[in-house]
């Protein structure tokens, strides 16, 4: 059975997209996927993921919902949210913007 006491960690950037999303509900739901399975979505550069969720707030499940880049630093037990997407507002990010959410993490875990 997976552990279900992660510490999760917002980074600014997915601070400031949640707080766009003007979903309540939004990031109980995220966390919940991520309770369930920390290293679920599809593997990137750096170790980040990238996770479809749906929007609990509209219909549409996962196609129509967010997409979540997230890390999962399992000597800590954390899960670091890094980046949050509307999929209705764009389909993905840049490589640049990948790039950054890399340096971003990179900066994080420094800290610790």
């Amino acid at each position: 059975m997976k552990k279900l006491n992660y510490e999760f960690v917002q980074l600014p950037a997915f601070s400031k997209q949640l707080d766009l999303s003007e979903d309540p509900e939004l990031l109980a739901t995220i966390e919940d996927e991520l309770k369930k399975n920390p290293e679920a979505g599809a593997l990137l550069k750096g170790g980040i993921r990238k996770l479809r969720v749906p929007a609990p707030a509209r219909a549409g499940g996962k196609r129509g919902g967010f997409r979540v880049w997230h890390y999962f630093y399992a000597v800590g037990d954390k899960i670091f949210l890094l980046y949050l997407l509307d999929k209705r507002e764009a389909q993905n990010i840049s490589k640049g913007q990948e790039e950054l959410l890399v340096s971003a993490l990179r900066n994080a875990l420094r800290g610790l």
